[in-house]
């Protein structure tokens, strides 16, 4: 819910001075920039609205992004606003579209695609197969997803990939392996991601620590992953007060 409060400044920003720029913006570098500059800040808007569970507005302002990215001829922002629209369709069970999308942003090819922003459509798409129960297609992306991540140079990756942090990945695996019932693969990214995942970022410890818990239920070792033993860890509090642990752990665990 973190772009909730965010939400309203930037489309009244994009209403008051950007839409009125791109309606005079001119077809040559400048007006590219302008579009290229307006794409990002739209997918922004996106993404408030996809944490506000506005999800109708995020496809409108992630379509015009995209629009706005390929008139502009920035195709690694192309790409990336689709990956946005990809992790929207995953989260919302749309399978199908998510593996379209993925193909889709990849079509862009490696030469314009970041390593960081490759590893994650690989791993959204071994996760929407996993939810189809194509359990080989799922290993294969999980693999091509690997190998990006060893290619991954913080110093060569744009900021919009800077969320591709230490720690994610495996925990995009261990999500992926739990759908398809490799528990003890699963067991074993979950606390790798947990082991790797930067301090600084409670929310991400809370889930991975979550997703260990629903992973330590399904092998039936109940003591280690009870909602009670991680709050004695401080974990209780991470996902801040108005999502307390106690409404975020069964909602995780229905998503499995």
């Amino acid at each position: 819910m973190r772009g909730v409060p965010v939400k309203p400044h930037i489309e009244s920003f994009l209403g008051r001075r950007v839409s009125p720029a791109l309606r005079s913006s001119r077809d040559n570098q400048s007006g590219r920039n302008l579009r290229r500059a307006a794409a990002s800040l739209i997918a922004i808007a996106g993404i408030c609205a996809y944490d506000a569970e506005q999800h109708q507005v995020a496809d409108g302002h992630f379509s015009k992004a995209l629009h706005l990215a390929k008139t502009s001829g920035d195709v690694p922002l192309s790409g990336y606003v689709t990956a946005l629209m990809a992790n929207q369709a995953l989260c919302l069970g749309k399978n199908e579209t998510t593996i379209l999308l993925v193909e889709s942003a990849l079509r862009c090819g490696e030469r314009f695609l970041s390593a960081a922003l490759q590893a994650d459509l690989y791993s959204m798409q071994a996760k929407a197969h996993a939810q189809l129960g194509a359990y080989a297609d799922c290993r294969q992306q999980m693999r091509i997803a690997e190998r990006c991540v060893e290619l991954i140079n913080p110093a060569d990756e744009p900021s919009e990939t800077s969320y591709v942090h230490p720690g994610l990945m495996e925990l995009k695996s261990a999500e992926s392996l739990l759908k398809i019932g490799e528990l003890d693969a699963a067991h074993a990214f979950a606390e790798a991601s947990i082991r790797l995942g930067p301090a600084d970022d409670p929310r991400g410890r809370f889930y991975s620590h979550a997703i260990l818990a629903i992973v330590l239920g399904e092998q039936r070792k109940v003591e280690e992953g009870c909602p009670d033993n991680f709050a004695r860890h401080g974990l209780s509090s991470c996902t801040g007060p108005a999502r307390p642990f106690d409404q975020d752990f069964p909602s995780l665990w229905r998503q499995f």
